[in-house]
């Protein structure tokens, strides 16, 4: 995997450290799910604000896609899922980006970034307690991809 373009690292960092100051308490303020590839980790942070992106440590993202239908209801469904497991995930302890081949699930509640972490196959295999959460998260990647192409054309970082 080849190191991470520094403006991704700014955008992950200030991801995981976000704070929605509406957001209900109790409630998720954001979901992080990073992907490891050979070629690097794409980054799907969908928040409270409505905030729906895709990025990629290598450089570039799909920016704003939470103001199209599609992802912001995959985006709302995310939320929801998020909501119901929060309470199965521990707090973070380990915030490093995941190596090919794994997932890292991080959810904002209340200051506290909480995380799953395991392998994607065990993932989307469904072999993992907080597998639904990833299935609802391949949704929001999905309702992304499903945009015409001048929508998601990535941005330069």
């Amino acid at each position: 995997m080849s190191e991470a373009n520094p403006v991704y690292l700014k955008f992950r960092e200030r991801a995981l450290r976000w704070q929605d100051p509406q957001a209900p308490l109790g409630s998720p303020s954001g979901v992080i799910v990073e992907t490891g590839y050979p070629e690097g980790v794409v980054s799907l942070v969908v928040m409270s604000d409505g905030t729906v992106s895709l990025f990629f440590s290598g450089g570039g993202a799909v920016l704003h896609a939470g103001l199209f239908d599609g992802p912001a209801q995959a985006a709302r469904d995310l939320a929801m899922a998020a909501m119901h497991f929060a309470p199965q995930m521990q707090p973070a302890l380990d915030l490093a980006m995941p190596k090919k081949g794994m997932v890292n699930i991080f959810v904002l509640v209340d200051g506290i970034v909480r995380s799953a972490h395991g392998k994607m196959s065990d993932f989307g295999d469904n072999r993992l307690p907080l597998s639904p959460l990833f299935q609802v998260a391949m949704n929001v990647i999905a309702a992304i991809r499903a945009l015409p192409p001048e929508a998601t054309r990535p941005k330069s970082a």
